[in-house]
């Protein structure tokens, strides 16, 4: 299955991590980045749910989520590491 992703999804993708710094330096912004944050959460445990559902297996309901929220973290991580090495510059 191609999952095509649309305007929307990218630019949550995109300002949501602008938009958490934003929030340290404007704090009204910090509402929206909860908002944000609600919504990621809430559609990785839905993933986890229909995921459960399908495979009739109840622990995938915490799993599924645990396993996306730790693998954005992850690729964030490796992201911003490369970043460095690239410069020369020791994390």
């Amino acid at each position: 299955m191609v999952q095509v992703f649309g305007a929307g999804q990218v630019a949550v993708f995109v300002g949501a991590p602008i938009l958490g710094v934003a929030s340290v330096i404007l704090p009204h912004l910090k509402i929206i980045f909860g908002f944000t944050c609600v919504l990621y959460l809430l559609t990785a445990l839905m993933t986890g749910v229909k995921g459960a559902i399908e495979k009739k297996r109840a622990i995938l309901v915490m799993l599924v989520p645990a396993l996306i929220v730790s693998m954005h973290f992850a690729k964030a991580a490796g992201y911003i590491s490369s970043l460095n090495y690239r410069r020369g510059e020791a994390i």
